[in-house]
């Protein structure tokens, strides 16, 4: 009777520990106290990023060589949410940016360089996806984590859903983009029922979409100024 089961991947949850880094170490914050405890700390590697598993039981972040160089050369780490078991799931990478859990908890989908891979967490296993040019901000599609979304880094982007097998890839959005910023910083809903994006107007004016991932019926969300 001491046991509770994990949180579901998806729905509503209360809010819990904070996971932040400050001066390339990782801190667990309490968001009613603002009190800080070390999680990851030392001198010999620089680490920022930290990123929760969805059921709260692990923590992804990105870990620097020190000193810092220019390409950067990153390579992603996991930990229990207590510290425990830290070990890399990739190799040392130019450029790796942008992450992402799958639902499951059982891969993590990353770029490096342009490049979209697929990192499984139990052996680090490395698989790299086809995407036809360069791609950014992986995020898997919920709720059975088939597809990841990514945004093409064309003169003309897209929205994507690529297979996590392999298998291929489909166009979500159908709107002609309006200049090279488009659809930026793809954010999907927790159901997998549709992906808010940043467009920016002919005048420079930012605005937040709401794309439907069924229909591809785009909504943009009224914003004064």
């Amino acid at each position: 009777g001491s046991r509770r089961p994990a949180l579901e991947p998806f729905g509503p949850a209360r809010n819990g520990t904070w996971i932040t880094s400050t001066n390339g170490d990782i801190h667990a914050l309490d968001p009613a106290t603002s009190a800080r405890s070390p999680v990851v700390t030392g001198e010999a590697d620089f680490d920022f990023s930290p990123l929760w598993s969805r059921d709260g039981s692990r923590i992804l972040f990105l870990r620097s060589d020190v000193p810092i160089t220019e390409p950067a050369m990153l390579t992603l780490m996991v930990m229990n949410a207590d510290g425990t078991d830290l070990r890399a799931i990739t190799p040392r990478r130019e450029s790796l940016d942008w992450f992402d859990w799958s639902p499951g908890g059982d891969r993590v989908a990353y770029v490096s360089s342009g490049d979209l891979w697929l990192a499984d967490v139990a052996t680090g296993a490395q698989t790299r996806l086809d995407t036809d040019g360069r791609v950014h901000f992986p995020t898997w599609l919920p709720p059975d984590g088939r597809e990841i979304i990514v945004r093409s880094e064309s003169a003309s982007p897209s929205l994507l859903a690529i297979a996590a097998d392999g298998s291929g890839s489909r166009t979500l959005t159908r709107t002609p983009a309006i200049n090279e910023f488009d659809y930026g910083v793809p954010t999907v809903a927790p159901d997998g029922s549709a992906v808010t994006f940043t467009r920016w107007s002919g005048a420079g004016v930012p605005r937040v979409i709401r794309l439907d991932v069924a229909t591809g019926a785009e909504h943009t969300f009224p914003l004064d100024g």
